[in-house]
């Protein structure tokens, strides 16, 4: 079952082909073994494709990560966009926040499958091992929050990450995050000067994807989100 909710929602899609991605995209896609999307697939890509704020619910292993991390990487490879390499301080444009370890190397193998062959460059930063791959460029940074060296409080207190570009913000399993304590570290990152405002002001896009819902999560959604639509799978 699917719940939409949210003013001049997008239109689903019924195969990928519908989705309008690049060659590079579609080639990679086909070679890791992607035919059919996925329920939370057909509906999430074309609303994030839309540019459009979203929150969505749907069980673990619905297929959520590449509901967002393909239209994303579609519009980076697009856009043509090339890291600064050699900068100490990199500025994503995609940031992806995940409450463990094991989800932030999950994705960024995903983001960097969807991204072979272009100059999107994905980074997973975890321990205080990343640095030298920041450094390489980044356009698309998976991280976690919490305390320690290469997570992204101890990044952005170094001045090895900023959010000065970041075009796209996504809180993987929100509800883990909430349920492990995480969330003034997230509030405290939307108030970090750098961070684009979300719209009107700004041209920050911010998902939220949760595998349940909760009343805090929908508290949250309205303070982070703007003009958003719901999405829950069922």
């Amino acid at each position: 079952t699917v719940f939409i909710s949210g003013e001049n929602h997008t239109m689903a899609m019924k195969t990928f082909a519908a989705a309008n991605l690049g060659p590079i995209l579609t080639d990679n896609m086909t070679r890791s073994g992607y035919r059919e999307p996925t329920l939370v697939q057909k509906h999430a890509i074309p609303m994030v494709a839309a540019g459009r704020d979203l929150i969505a619910w749907a069980r673990t292993g619905s297929g959520k990560t590449a509901a967002y991390l393909l239209p994303i990487v579609n519009k980076l490879i697009e856009n043509n966009n090339e890291a600064e390499t050699g900068e100490t301080m990199q500025a994503p444009k995609c940031v992806v926040i995940t409450p463990t370890r094991e989800l932030a190397i999950q994705t960024h193998d995903d983001a960097r499958k969807f991204a072979e062959g272009s100059m999107v460059k994905s980074v997973v930063a975890y321990d205080d091992t990343c640095v030298g791959q920041l450094q390489k460029g980044c356009d698309i940074l998976v991280t976690c929050p919490g305390p320690g060296p290469g997570k992204l409080p101890d990044l952005l207190e170094k001045g090895l990450v900023s959010f000065a570009n970041c075009k796209y913000l996504v809180l993987d399993e929100a509800n883990r995050m909430l349920e492990m304590g995480f969330m003034p570290e997230i509030e405290g990152m939307m108030e970090d000067p750098a961070m684009p405002k979300k719209a009107p002001e700004g041209n920050r896009q911010t998902l939220l994807f949760s595998s349940s819902s909760t009343d805090e999560i929908q508290e949250r959604a309205q303070e982070f989100l703007t003009d958003y639509l719901c999405l829950a799978i069922q």
